[in-house]
């Protein structure tokens, strides 16, 4: 497997080791300055030191030969070839990569993603469970007040302030009904809770590992992702740097290659190509590109790189470093001055020097042969070998990704909030819920399970490679996407609302017909906000729709189970059963949060172009005055 080792866990790997004058097996961590390691064939070298016996090829530096001319050996490098002993000099932070990774100030623990949708679902908690305490006071002022209305047989709690038992059963009858079923309190707040968007992140979480598995397959060379979030965070690079060291030089001289860093050019990256040695490769590769090797040449950042065509970018200049020699020290300080300038930076690396620069930058990258096994297992990307171009592939889906769980955090805060708003309003005013907590939680496995299916699954476009990388400061819900939730969550809590005052004067519609035609449409309208989550800012919502089968499956399996469900309940609990026309009431109302989304971002596109007509005529009348001018009106006498 490609880096099956971790860090830590080579620092558990055995070795052999004489002490003492005898031979002791140690784990890596243990080896003490003074030890003879016995080293061969895909050993681990465990510390720094000199080598003693003929000869031993490591995968560092393309396969370097030690021997008694290079008798050093540094820890992290791999034996592919030989046999012998080493005298071990230095060990842990003391050796020549334990001093590199003193250096490394920044290796995040969790990325700005999988943060912010953290952020998001314990605010979601936070307001069910303050929305859940509301209705619980509301509730219990009604039962106390209004007890003689709802024929309660409570003890007055006044009169017995001390009588545990009695307050108890008071407890107990709020709770239960006088027929031993779930009292409406009991319904409520297990609605709200239930309500909370526990699913998000284990959804989301298989949605990456879904396109980190279909990205990869797309490369033949077996490309890997250790990290599931490294490929998403890929999506926001404006900056990779290029260690061109380790890599095979005959292929780097090549035109492939001059293409495949074009293709990293015209995708908005800013490029850095370093090198320990050979200058002239950097040159052959820089023209090849269309980069010119110039000390003084000007840098051209991702957004204005993106002003120009494909055959203006081959000719532009983006960023070309030329340290004449780069040390691993370099690396690493060029990774960190591009991160302090704001850049989110991906560095590739394979050699086990490159550990320092591939930990502190935002996402690792090393190749899957030319790689040692140290640089793979810190990195989180592991590429074809010399396939830079497929860098570009990550991009685009990385892309796609963070869109796709854009679209599904919409529909699910949609659904979420439109449920709590019309639990709480109905239960404050008519004592009650319409939508029981089992049916708000089929609806969030549902939507959340399928619906997230179709949504997480969209395949990418061309036009998210047009666009600038993505901010991580950005927030993860934007504007646009606040705009589509409140507007779809007011439509459904209205019409609900409404329905469950008024429903029942229409002839033929009872209680227990209302409360399902309330249910099935707040279903419904789920099924059909999931069309309108598909595009969080056109209102064509129904473009390249026919691009994503399992969006199509997902909503037809949704319709299906629904009306599964309704039957269902219907024999087992003696709920309503609706007819055709009332069916077709649903549907109805849920077809129309296409019609509310269409306004919605009609309105809001219409908003935009007047306050930039009016910005842009403010500027045009605006009259810059002297500070030293003192314009009086003239006076006028009649």
């Amino acid at each position: 497997m490609l880096g099956k080792h971790k860090p830590f866990e080579l620092q558990r790997m055995m070795v052999d080791v004489i002490r003492g004058g005898c031979l002791h097996k140690v784990i890596i961590g243990g080896v003490l300055i003074g030890d003879l390691v016995r080293l061969e064939r895909d050993h681990i070298v465990p510390a720094d030191g000199l080598f003693i016996g003929e000869s031993l090829k490591l995968d560092d530096d393309l396969e370097s030969t030690i021997n008694e001319e290079n008798p050093f050996l540094f820890y992290g490098a791999k034996v592919i070839d030989g046999k012998g002993c080493m005298l071990v000099a230095s060990v842990g932070t003391n050796t020549r990569l334990g001093d590199l990774m003193k250096q490394v100030t920044h290796v995040p623990e969790k990325t700005p993603l999988p943060a912010q949708i953290d952020k998001v679902n314990k605010g979601t908690q936070i307001f069910g469970l303050s929305i859940s305490i509301l209705i619980l006071i509301v509730l219990f002022l009604r039962f106390m007040l209004l007890k003689e209305d709802i024929k309660s047989s409570l003890p007055d709690l006044k009169e017995k302030p001390n009588a545990i038992k009695e307050i108890m059963d008071a407890i107990d009858k709020i709770v239960m009904k006088p027929n031993g079923k779930i009292s409406t309190l009991t319904t409520s707040l297990a609605t709200l809770l239930v309500g909370v968007m526990e699913g998000i992140p284990f959804v989301i979480t298989l949605a990456i590992s879904y396109w980190n598995k279909k990205m990869m397959s797309e490369d033949s060379e077996q490309a890997f992702a250790q990290e599931p979030f490294a490929c998403l965070t890929m999506s926001s690079v404006t900056s990779i740097c290029i260690n061109t060291t380790g890599l095979c030089m005959p292929t780097l001289n090549s035109v492939p290659v001059g293409r495949e860093i074009g293709a990293l050019k015209n995708a908005g990256f800013n490029i850095t190509l370093v090198s320990e040695d050979n200058v002239s490769v950097l040159e052959t590769i820089a023209l090849k590109c269309g980069l010119l090797p110039c000390p003084n040449a000007m840098v051209l950042e991702g957004e204005e790189f993106l002003k120009f065509s494909n055959e203006e970018r081959m000719n532009k200049v983006d960023q070309i470093i030329l340290i004449g020699s780069s040390i691993p020290s370099d690396q690493l300080t060029l990774v960190q001055c591009l991160k302090k300038k704001g850049h989110i930076v991906a560095m590739v690396g394979v050699k086990t020097n490159a550990i320092p620069a591939l930990k502190e930058a935002d996402v690792g990258i090393t190749m899957r042969i030319c790689s040692t096994e140290m640089a793979r297992a810190s990195s989180g990307i592991i590429i074809g070998d010399e396939n830079l171009s497929f860098l570009v592939t990550i991009l685009r889906f990385g892309r796609c990704t963070f869109k796709n769980i854009q679209k599904y955090i919409q529909l699910e805060l949609t659904m979420n909030i439109a449920g709590l708003l019309i639990t709480s309003i109905t239960t404050m005013f008519c004592g009650y819920s319409p939508i029981t907590s089992i049916q708000l939680l089929w609806a969030n496995f549902v939507v959340s399970l399928l619906g997230g299916i179709g949504l997480l699954t969209e395949p990418p476009t061309e036009e998210l490679m047009e666009k600038l990388p993505l901010k991580q400061t950005k927030p993860l819900i934007t504007k646009a996407m606040w705009r589509n939730i409140v507007s779809q969550a007011l439509y459904q809590a209205t019409i609900s609302v409404a329905f469950q005052f008024k429903g029942q004067t229409i002839p033929g519609i009872s209680n227990k017909v209302s409360k399902t035609i309330i249910f099935n449409s707040f279903v419904l309208c789920q099924v059909f906000n999931q069309v309108n989550a598909r595009e969080l800012e056109k209102k064509n919502v129904f473009e390249s729709i026919h691009r994503n089968p399992l969006f199509w499956v997902s909503m037809g399996v949704i319709l299906i189970l629904q009306v599964a469900f309704i039957e269902i309940a219907h024999i087992i609990v003696g709920n309503a059963r609706l007819n055709w026309v009332q069916w077709f009431s649903c549907l109805l109302a849920g077809m129309v949060s296409w019609a509310s989304d269409w306004v919605t971002k009609c309105t809001a596109e219409l908003w935009n172009c007047l306050t930039r007509l009016l910005g842009s005529h403010l500027r045009t009348i605006n009259i810059p005055l002297d500070s030293t001018s003192n314009l009086e009106l003239p006076l006028t006498h009649p």
